[in-house]
Formats: structure tokens, sequence, C-alpha cells
């Protein structure tokens, strides 16, 4: 098994979605609070909310998918933290596309999740109702 610092060093991954411009900007002009000032924000929550209810989604491939975050725009401490939750739940995943694709399953799912909730919820994030989801 490798380690956590040697999957590190390749930070050229791009995260792909097949909901960028219609759920992941939608919620950044929407959501009433504010928390989702970037796309990486969003990315993130969305990848928390997936794995919580560890729950994936494969991106689907076609003239929808794009690439919209990029690794190294997220921060190496929580790059890290993501690599290691993935290796906690899938040891087997050794290579630095396998960790970060299945990263990518996790939020593409987690989007779909909280888009949901929230535009349900007159563009609110409520936690409590997400956390009553599944």
């Amino acid at each position: 098994m490798r380690d956590v610092e040697d999957l590190l060093i390749d930070s050229k991954y791009k995260f792909k979605s097949s909901y960028r411009d219609d759920k992941y900007h939608k919620l950044s002009e929407m959501e009433k609070s504010g928390i989702f000032k970037s796309i990486t924000d969003t990315f993130l929550c969305a990848f928390a909310i997936g794995y919580h209810f560890d729950q994936t989604s494969v991106v689907k491939g076609g003239n929808s998918t794009v690439n919209h975050v990029n690794l190294v725009s997220i921060p190496g401490d929580v790059r890290e933290l993501l690599l290691r939750l993935i290796r906690n739940r899938y040891p087997q995943l050794d290579t630095p596309d396998d960790i970060w694709s299945k990263v990518e399953e996790y939020a593409e799912m987690g989007i779909q999740l909280l888009y949901d909730s929230v535009s349900a919820n007159n563009w609110m994030l409520l936690i409590d109702d997400i956390m009553e989801l599944k």
C-alpha cells in the first residue's frame, strides 16, 4: 500500500461533474446564506454529504460532463483528509486516479442530494433536512 504522502504528490487531477451549470452554479446564485461562495466549497460540501450517506454516483459521460474543480484548488490538509477518508473505506484503492475518482463519485451524488434539499427549502441550507435524507 502506497503512503499518503506519495499519493498526494500528483495534484493534476481535475474533478468532473454532469451538474456544474444546473446545480453547482444555481446553488451559488440562489442559496440565501451565501455559504457556497466557490465551486470548490460546494464540491467539498457535496462530497461530505455523499460520504456521510455512503452513496456514490458515477459521472455521466457526454457533452454535459465538464472539468470543474482542480485538485490543486483544494488546500493540502483537506486533500489529505479526503484521501484518508477514501482509503479508510476503500483500502484496496492504491492509485491517485482511483482515489480521486471515488471522491468525485461521492460529490456527484452529494450535489444531487444537496441541490434537492436546498431548492425544496426556499433556497436555504437546512442541515437537519439534509441529515434526514436517505
